[in-house]
């Protein structure tokens, strides 16, 4: 198999977030193949076909509009244009209040959560 198309912009340089796909051998961002040995040993491996990608990223809360437009961009763009692809992405959110969350600020996180169409969104008591 060929080596996959890795983007060399800036903001992927800068970035700490992990992309791999996986098949029956695993490809990673970094290029190497796992599955068979370098002589092409495992034949069915080199023959099976890539057909899904997934991808972990933790997010900085400052920067995260930019680096949910720089993962469009630079993942999600490319896959998406192909013939049969389905795009299923999912933000989880955890965020830590260590002196508490107001009343005022969970009814407004409430109602911005259920109008921007959350599937799931609570607060915690500890």
């Amino acid at each position: 198999m060929g080596r996959p198309y890795r983007s060399t912009s800036k903001r992927e340089r800068k970035s700490s977030f992990t992309l791999w796909a996986m098949t029956r051998g695993e490809i990673t961002s970094e290029g190497a193949s796992r599955g068979g040995d370098a002589d092409g040993g495992n034949q069915h491996a080199a023959k099976a076909k890539v057909k899904t990608f997934v991808g972990t990223v933790n997010l900085k809360a400052l920067r995260m509009g930019s680096q949910v437009g720089a993962i469009s961009e630079e993942v999600i763009q490319h896959l998406s244009v192909l013939s049969g692809a389905k795009v299923k992405a999912t933000l989880e959110l955890q965020i830590d209040v260590p002196d508490g969350v107001s009343d005022e600020i969970i009814r407004t996180v409430s109602e911005n959560a259920k109008t921007l169409g959350f599937d799931h969104a609570s607060f915690e008591v500890e």
